[in-house]
């Protein structure tokens, strides 16, 4: 069973990757394509109708609740439970959904006098757009939990299937719309139709694996009550989190223009590759986590921790040194000259993640013990302290404004989590410090530093040149990793491993 179960992780991993990579690029390339087809304002007008739905359409923690409750009950192999929990979820998803199609009817309602700072096609262009949007997310919403219900029962493979065929068809129907020529509004309808396929392919995966039969009969005040604690705080969490990019564009449509929504928005896409890199193997490990806090094994967990740490750091370090070097450069020939300033924001809204996300077996380790509201206190900290800022500082700077304010936010944040996990999880986090963050962050800053000198003496700027500075500083990385960041152990699986591909 163990066995399997690492395979499914090794499996999803490499589809994941593989579907990151895919997408990503596909996305960079159409991208641009697509601002120039619809203008700076309607890509503008796409981000901030995005952004704006996703704060009112959340899961309310319930999703997080199923992945959750199935991996505890699926340790403690109690089918019944699934079932009866599955049952109170759906109920309580279509419950919630007629009131985020209220709350949406309203703000529907209210466009005109909300985002005063865009012109009146602008808003009318906006209204379009945000049904299209609306329309699709009440839809969509109670099905939310197919993707909760897969990961519980380790169908990562299918998952990350899934995950890649709604990014790529949505791309696809996207380049066919703005081919005929069917502007903004066609752009947004794309997506909607590939969310819908995708759900209908996740309900079939799940009807033919036969993985629940939910109770809708079911009457367990205790259940009910267990339920709702935990999710009454994820879904705190959930809320403060919208107070950080999903309210990004919002805050720059009522104190900036149009303009500077477009410029903060390749920023916010790159980071959220980078975010996509970054939680592309994390989400598979909760089952196991569970399994080992079931067992009272800490030791294991922390392992775990380090092992995933190292590993995140690694990668995510690769891409930090390349955006903090040819980041700005990548981004005007990608967008285009006037958007330079979204360079900067990008590598503002990245640095924290350096170290925050490595740690993100200690936030499943959170949702499994049911201390998320520590997690939920903190990101509303945090989503007050990037709003109070973001109004401060966007009306003279835009969406560096924003960027510096999401930059703080997560600093702080940083700084929060680290006192929870450690007096609230007990975890040794001296020694996850000791052994993943003093060993491999070094070289990420060093390669920064050697790779801006040597790329002074590199002035072109076109594609061809871009791909030179990106192996530039790909080698420069990977040798200052391998001499400094390495133990000798690592050191010598390495070169055992290249030895046997090269049959030395």
């Amino acid at each position: 069973m163990r066995q399997k179960n690492n395979s499914q992780i090794k499996s999803g991993a490499i589809i994941s990757y593989a579907g990151i990579i895919i997408s990503t690029v596909a996305s960079l390339l159409y991208t641009p394509w697509m601002k120039n087809q619809i203008g700076d304002a309607n890509y503008g007008l796409y981000t901030l109708v995005g952004s704006l739905v996703a704060i009112f359409l959340m899961d309310f923690g319930l999703s997080t609740s199923v992945t959750r409750f199935i991996s505890k009950y699926r340790a403690e192999n109690n089918e019944i439970q699934i079932n009866n929990v599955m049952g109170y979820v759906f109920k309580l998803y279509i419950a919630i959904d007629v009131v985020i199609s209220i709350v949406l009817i309203i703000v529907y309602l209210l466009i005109d006098n909300i985002y005063v700072g865009l012109s009146i096609s602008e808003r009318d262009t906006l209204k379009k757009i945000f049904l299209i949007f609306a329309t699709y997310s009440v839809l969509a919403f109670p099905f939310t939990p197919l993707s909760g219900v897969l990961n519980a029962y380790e169908k990562f493979v299918w998952l990350k299937i899934c995950e890649l065929f709604q990014k790529l068809f949505a791309i696809f129907l996207t380049v066919v719309a703005l081919l005929i020529d069917y502007g903004v509004v066609a752009l947004v309808l794309m997506n909607a139709v590939s969310g819908i396929a995708t759900i209908l392919l996740k309900l079939w995966i799940v009807g033919k694996e036969k993985m629940i039969r939910p109770n809708f009969w079911i009457h367990d005040k205790v259940l009910l009550r267990e339920l709702f604690g935990f999710s009454i705080w994820v879904t705190v969490l959930a809320l403060a989190q919208r107070l950080i990019f999903n309210i990004a564009p919002s805050i720059l449509g009522i104190t900036s223009t149009s303009i500077e929504i477009a410029r903060f928005a390749p920023a916010s896409q790159l980071e959220g590759y980078f975010f996509t890199f970054a939680y592309a193997i994390n989400g598979l490990f909760m089952p196991m986590v569970a399994r080992l806090d079931y067992n009272m094994d800490n030791r294991g967990i922390e392992n775990i921790m380090i092992k995933v740490g190292k590993y995140q750091v690694c990668v995510l370090g690769l891409l930090f040194v390349g955006i903090c070097t040819v980041g700005t450069e990548f981004i005007e020939l990608w967008m285009g000259s006037e958007y330079w300033i979204s360079g900067i924001c990008t590598v503002l809204l990245i640095a924290p993640s350096i170290f925050l996300y490595p740690q993100q077996i200690a936030n499943t380790l959170l949702s499994i013990r049911n201390k998320v509201k520590y997690q939920a206190m903190s990101a509303l900290i945090i989503g007050a302290i990037n709003v109070v800022l973001s109004f401060v500082l966007t009306p003279q700077l835009g969406a560096l404004g924003s960027s510096i304010s999401i930059c703080v936010a997560f600093l702080v944040n940083l700084v929060l989590l680290n006192i929870v996990y450690h007096k609230v999880l007990h975890l040794n986090l001296k020694q996850f410090y000791k052994v993943v963050y003093i060993r491999y962050v070094p070289p990420i800053f060093l390669a920064i530093i050697i790779t801006q000198f040597i790329l002074r003496y590199i002035t072109y700027s076109n594609w061809l040149w871009l791909m030179v500075k990106i192996v530039v500083c790909t080698t420069v990385y990977l040798m200052l990793l391998f001499m400094i960041g390495f133990s000798k152990e690592e050191k010598a699986q390495i070169t055992s491993i290249i030895r046997k591909r090269l049959k030395i």
